[in-house]
């Protein structure tokens, strides 16, 4: 299944900053998914672009894995584990693990092949040395695969509204 979430929220960091967070984080995963009982497991890669402030101080790049399970009525939770590199610093590549949890709706059932992460995620970065430690609270959104699922359930309603004027 395929998710192609947008992320948005606020960075602290360890002297006592914060600042405004943007990003995208897509992801692959492989799922185990029960549609009697609409639970399931899945795993796969991520990717993560993640601009922090908006005078680009910071441009997260990085990748890992995500483990989700999905819980009954949409609801899911997930963990992820993985490395975020920093160029755009002025010390040179900082290179930080970086820790994820997520908890919201997280529904494959309405798209084949579409995973449609909408809620809270927290993020942290421990710091290393001289670097900072980041904890991020995000929201995410799925857009595109939410536009998807509102694209057809569109299309579902309106197919049922033809049927009903059909017969009057």
């Amino acid at each position: 299944m395929i998710s192609l979430p947008f992320t948005v929220g606020t960075i602290a960091v360890s002297d006592g900053d914060w600042d405004l967070s943007t990003g995208w984080r897509p992801e692959l995963l492989f799922a185990l998914y029960d549609r009697d009982t609409r639970t399931g497991w899945a795993m796969g890669p991520y990717l993560e672009l993640t601009v922090v402030s908006w005078d680009y101080e910071h441009v997260w790049k990085g990748c890992g894995m995500t483990a989700a399970r999905y819980l009954r009525g949409g609801v899911g939770v997930a963990l992820s584990a993985g490395i975020a590199v920093d160029s755009d610093t002025d010390d040179g590549d900082v290179e930080l693990p970086t820790f994820g949890a997520f908890v919201g709706h997280r529904d494959p059932e309405h798209l084949p092949r579409g995973d449609i992460p909408i809620g809270l995620r927290v993020d942290v970065r421990p710091g290393m040395g001289a670097t900072r430690t980041e904890v991020a609270v995000l929201v995410q959104v799925d857009v595109i695969a939410g536009l998807v699922k509102v694209a057809l359930a569109f299309d579902a309603w309106s197919r049922r509204l033809n049927a009903k004027l059909r017969g009057f």
